[in-house]
């Protein structure tokens, strides 16, 4: 890897692969649904679910978003505030439906997304909420439908978990599977700027570099 693509790797792969594989299970031929695909976390967590072998369903709002997340391996692309939505993923999966949610906004798409799992036995992590508002699971609704709500941080892994996971993205990278995605690199002095355009459009990986390579 470039440094650019090294210097969030462990905060965007790692917590992806222990998301997926380490806290959800995620097997090859599952349904991923990752929310706010085109964000850090979240393609990463479509590549590594592809790697994992998973079909992969990412939502994004915008043109170049979608492009963005086709571009990381989805198998498909949807707007949650889109009424056609259910029923595309619907003939997808041949009605089957989502087995793990990876969920980096919360809030309301948290919400929408629970309309979509598999049941029973579906899995749902907790990632992050871009949004501002956290996911408010549903008590009832997880007893009844049989679904499953996971908090996941990397930095809660043990010693196991983290040699599995270095071991195993190593591999995606030798493979050529997983490729970190960097959309922008920024000199320290336009940092305002650059988290100003991040708050709109939101890309993969932004890096700032504190120092030029002559005066570090």
């Amino acid at each position: 890897m470039s440094d650019e693509q090294a210097v969030g790797f462990v905060g965007s792969f790692h917590v992806a692969h222990i998301g997926l594989q380490h806290r959800a299970g995620l097997r090859a031929g599952d349904v991923l649904l990752v929310l706010g695909g085109a964000g850090r976390t979240g393609s990463a967590a479509i590549q590594v679910g592809k790697a994992l072998g998973a079909t992969v369903i990412a939502t994004a709002r915008s043109k170049d978003k979608a492009q963005f997340c086709e571009a990381q391996g989805a198998d498909l692309v949807v707007d949650l505030d889109d009424p056609s939505t259910a029923s595309a993923i619907d003939e997808l999966t041949g009605g089957h439906g989502v087995d793990v949610v990876y969920d980096t906004v919360g809030g309301e798409a948290y919400t929408k997304a629970t309309t979509v799992l598999a049941s029973p036995g579906a899995r749902v992590l907790l990632v992050g909420f871009a949004s501002g508002s956290p996911a408010s699971p549903d008590g009832q609704d997880l007893l009844l439908r049989d679904y499953s709500v996971i908090g996941t941080l990397s930095s809660f892994r043990n010693d196991t978990e983290r040699s599995g996971t270095l071991e195993a993205l190593s591999a995606m990278l030798a493979a050529g599977q997983i490729d970190p995605p960097v959309s922008s690199v920024h000199a320290f002095k336009d940092v305002p700027d650059a988290m100003a355009r991040r708050a709109t459009d939101a890309l993969g990986q932004t890096v700032v570099k504190v120092a030029s390579p002559e005066h570090t």
